[in-house]
């Protein structure tokens, strides 16, 4: 038998969203209905006209919902005087596991610390890190009552400056 070639063009059934939605039709089993403005499809089940029929594929709009839902966030927050990073942590509202944020707080001029938590599903958890002694900072002056180094013993406390100062 031989074979023979049929030179034609297949149209799919295809119209503008507004106007699917306005005739309402039913599509026939398998048939494929376009909207050429979205270029979203439905397929056709040969009873629920097109307004019951759910869309073929995947919808880029649901698919961008469910990533931002599930997207861990980092948020940054200023310390506020008279507030402790707990108070800050507070404030965020619904943090979901895998959440990080960040304390800032600038306690001298010129130095900022900042402190890194993450949500375990429970609680916000401090990170813990390799640290320096020319990367750590006190925020205020040291009170000592007892010999320090090579400083003599006072009678009672004493401060010495170290605010603004590293440990090194």
């Amino acid at each position: 038998m031989a074979g023979n070639t049929l030179k034609t063009r297949i149209q799919l059934r295809n119209d503008e969203a507004a106007t699917w939605v306005e005739k309402n039709p039913v599509l026939l089993k398998g048939e494929m209905g376009i909207e050429v403005d979205t270029g979203k499809i439905k397929i056709g089940d040969g009873t629920k006209a097109w307004n019951e029929l759910n869309y073929s594929g995947v919808d880029e709009n649901a698919i961008k919902s469910i990533i931002n839902s599930n997207r861990d966030k980092v948020s940054v927050l200023t310390l506020i005087e008279d507030k402790t990073d707990a108070d800050m942590l507070a404030t965020i509202a619904t943090p979901v596991q895998g959440d990080m944020a960040v304390i800032e707080n600038a306690f001298v001029e010129g130095k900022t610390s900042r402190t890194a938590y993450f949500y375990d599903g429970a609680n916000w958890a401090a990170f813990d890190g390799n640290y320096r002694a020319d990367n750590v900072y006190f925020d205020e002056d040291i009170t000592y009552t007892v010999g320090f180094g090579t400083l003599a013993q006072p009678s009672g406390s004493a401060k010495f400056a170290a605010k603004g100062k590293n440990v090194e």
